[in-house]
């Protein structure tokens, strides 16, 4: 072959074709969890326009969902890497840049996308117990004239059951102890300060609101609930956002069920959703242009008629009355009629910090069922109640009751953990059941006047089978009706899975309380016992 050959066949030969490499950008973005329905579906319109930077990467996004403060904490702390933050407050993000620590970042370029205010969860038949003029109150008058008076008159506690959540471990919770905070100030200034807070006069009634609260849920649902059913002869509220009244409301069918938003003459501080970004080594160039896109899109007319509809509103466009912000879910947005400004990182560290000093004390009741049919069930219920002793305040007060053919008083109220652990290790399944005795019981002490500064829960754990009361069922739901209406006394009910045994004397007796009732197999009380005791 000549050498003319061999260069044509080496010519003739086919090229490989060149592989396509399709680079991309993922930027990791942090939310809330109260939000997280939202973000998931602006997320897949966002994805679904093709989004691409001027170089051709192709823009992802990776969603985290945290709790403000845990977030908060984990980004300051450079624990938490993300290259964007949609906070669900300036003062969060004040907190934030003010505790930055090793590889925390700073918090830079936020936009505030959305908003909702603060206000006051209440049945329709409570407007007259607040002075409502339409959907508005004085909170200073309500509190002056309705609480304060009446019980200096009375020298009784009133009748009223108050909620809002943690700012540890809810979402509208922080936000409820800025308004309260704020309220104290009795609308002094529009944005907090640390001399505020260094005054004892604003301090002390803070502490004095907090003293009026029967519980510190960490589900919004579940002490909107508590509202929705609470009795006739209690006037229950809790502290949330309109955001969360919106949505619990519109998943009420019956429009007559529904609750209601007041809304503080003073004014509302607001949850003012910003969308920050890490000022970090590893948000490069091509993440902050990826994030100016996405902050973009979530500006846009679309992105803002979407958040509407999931009950926040627009800070960005103007958009009419959509459900649920309407009147029909109880909400109105021409309320409110003044604002807070959202509070410097030292004023949240110092009520965040403070939190346990300021949070009104719970005395827990927990009455164990001892009978013989828990013998297996005792040694797990042991080992939960210990780890919740262990890890409870000592301004709480405890008490352990146990029955099996008796009730016996193991520990009477005390502040000494240590003490009601050695007790509970103590118990041992043998015997009959004095099931309703032992609640019988359980109620008569959570009434004692002595226990008037403190939250009142009772937590049962059972197999649900009484053998050696003397009272009925239809007795007991009497009484546990009354009680837990006259002293506001939260019952839980922790029932083991059993066969043959329905629990509707149980469940009865719930309802009854308007308390909470649940039943699962051993492999479920983890679950069970960490939402029981988050609750309370």
């Amino acid at each position: 072959m000549t050498v003319s050959a061999i260069l044509l066949c080496g010519c003739s030969k086919k090229e490989e074709p060149v592989k396509q490499v399709h680079r991309s950008i993922s930027l990791r973005l942090v939310h809330g969890p109260e939000i997280q329905a939202l973000i998931k579906s602006l997320k897949q319109d966002f994805l679904s326009r093709g989004p691409v930077l001027q170089d051709g990467q192709k823009v992802e996004l990776e969603l985290i969902s945290s709790l403000g403060t845990v977030a908060a904490k984990g980004i300051a702390s450079g624990s938490i890497k993300t290259d964007g933050w949609l906070a669900s407050s300036r003062s969060l993000v004040n907190y934030t840049n003010m505790n930055l620590s090793n590889l925390g970042p700073q918090q830079v370029e936020c936009k505030q996308l959305f908003a909702t205010p603060v206000i006051i969860a209440t049945q329709k038949r409570n407007r007259y117990f607040f002075n409502a003029v339409g959907d508005e109150f004085s909170w200073k008058e309500f509190f002056d004239a309705r609480i304060d008076q009446t019980q200096a008159e009375t020298k009784q506690p009133l009748n009223i059951s108050f909620a809002h959540g943690s700012p540890l471990s809810s979402t509208s919770g922080l936000a409820s102890l800025l308004q309260l905070t704020y309220l104290a100030t009795f609308g002094e200034k529009r944005v907090l300060d640390s001399d505020l807070l260094r005054n004892k006069t604003t301090l002390s009634r803070l502490k004095h609101y907090e003293e009026q609260v029967s519980n510190y849920g960490v589900s919004e649902s579940f002490f909107l609930d508590k509202v929705v059913n609470s009795s006739p002869d209690r006037v229950a509220f809790a502290l949330t956002t309109e955001h969360q009244l919106a949505l619990f409301n519109a998943a009420i069918s019956e429009p007559s069920k529904r609750l209601i938003a007041l809304y503080p003459k003073e004014g509302s501080y607001w949850e003012d959703y910003n969308l920050c970004m890490s000022d970090s080594d590893w948000t490069g160039p091509a993440a902050r242009a990826a994030l100016r896109m996405w902050t973009d899109y979530l500006s846009s007319d679309e992105a803002q008629f979407k958040i509407k509809q999931h009950g926040l509103r627009p800070s960005v466009v103007n958009i009419g009355e959509v459900a649920p912000l309407d009147q029909n879910h109880g909400v109105n947005t021409s309320l409110p009629s003044a604002s807070y400004l959202p509070a410097p990182g030292d004023v949240t560290s110092f009520l965040l910090e403070s939190w346990g000093k300021i949070q009104r004390p719970v005395a827990m009741q927990i009455v164990l069922d001892t009978s013989g049919s828990m013998e297996k069930n005792l040694l797990v219920g042991q080992d939960y109640l210990r780890n919740w002793l262990a890890a409870s305040s000592q301004r709480d007060l405890k008490s352990l009751m146990s029955f099996s053919s008796e009730v016996r008083i193991d520990t009477e109220f005390t502040d000494d953990s240590v003490a009601v652990i050695k007790a509970l290790d103590q118990t041992r399944a043998l015997g009959g059941s004095s099931l309703y005795e032992g609640i019988k019981q359980a109620l008569s002490r959570l009434s004692e006047k002595e226990l008037a500064p403190y939250r009142k829960a009772l937590l049962l754990f059972t197999d649900g089978e009484d053998l050696n009361s003397q009272i009925s069922l239809e007795y007991l739901s009497d009484l546990v009706r009354q009680k837990s209406a006259l002293y506001d006394i939260h019952l839980m009910i922790i029932a083991v899975k059993k066969e043959g045994a329905s629990h509707s004397d149980l469940q009865r007796l719930a309802k009854a309380a308007n308390g909470v009732f649940v039943q699962g197999d051993l492999l479920e009380m983890n679950t069970i016992f960490s939402e029981m005791f988050k609750n309370i």
